[in-house]
């Protein structure tokens, strides 16, 4: 086993402290509170716990607050810091409306309410270009089409 290996087996997962709550979101602090909701979903105590405090402090809507800060700024880190946690979100909600096997208002409401789905909505919009270290395969032109020239239906 090389020293690669050993670097993935000892790497203890991310502490998570419990309930998990997240600061009121800033433009400053977007890239704290996206590191407390990627390690908050490693865990189902952590996954459980995020959803209440969502829930419980309507915390999509100060997302969508900063947004749209973010977004009279042409802050582009921030508006990519933002999909990154909203991305994780929206997914985070999807499965625990999937593992309650209904659907359960509560869950689902946040996200679709007529007040904040064009803000989700935009939040999402806003991905990273892929970046040139990326694995995805080159781009492939499509092949050039022998053209063919006009003929007239008079000379046929």
């Amino acid at each position: 086993m090389d020293d690669a290996d050993d670097e993935l087996v000892d790497e203890p997962l991310p502490h998570v402290s419990l309930p998990v709550v997240l600061p009121v979101p800033t433009m400053g602090n977007l890239d704290t509170i996206d590191t407390i909701v990627q390690q908050s979903v490693m865990t189902p105590a952590g996954r459980e716990s995020l959803v209440s405090f969502i829930h419980e402090e309507k915390y999509l809507y100060k997302l969508v607050e900063i947004f749209h800060e973010c977004e009279d700024m042409e802050d582009l880190e921030g508006l990519h810091r933002l999909s990154s946690i909203m991305k994780t979100l929206s997914t985070l909600l999807s499965k625990v409306a999937n593992a309650v096997l209904i659907n359960d208002v509560v869950i689902i409401e946040p996200i679709i309410r007529d007040d904040l789905i064009f803000g989700v909505a935009g939040i999402l919009e806003c991905i990273l270009p892929p970046s040139p270290s990326c694995n995805a395969p080159p781009f492939i032109p499509l092949p050039n089409f022998l053209s063919l020239p006009f003929v007239p239906s008079l000379l046929l």
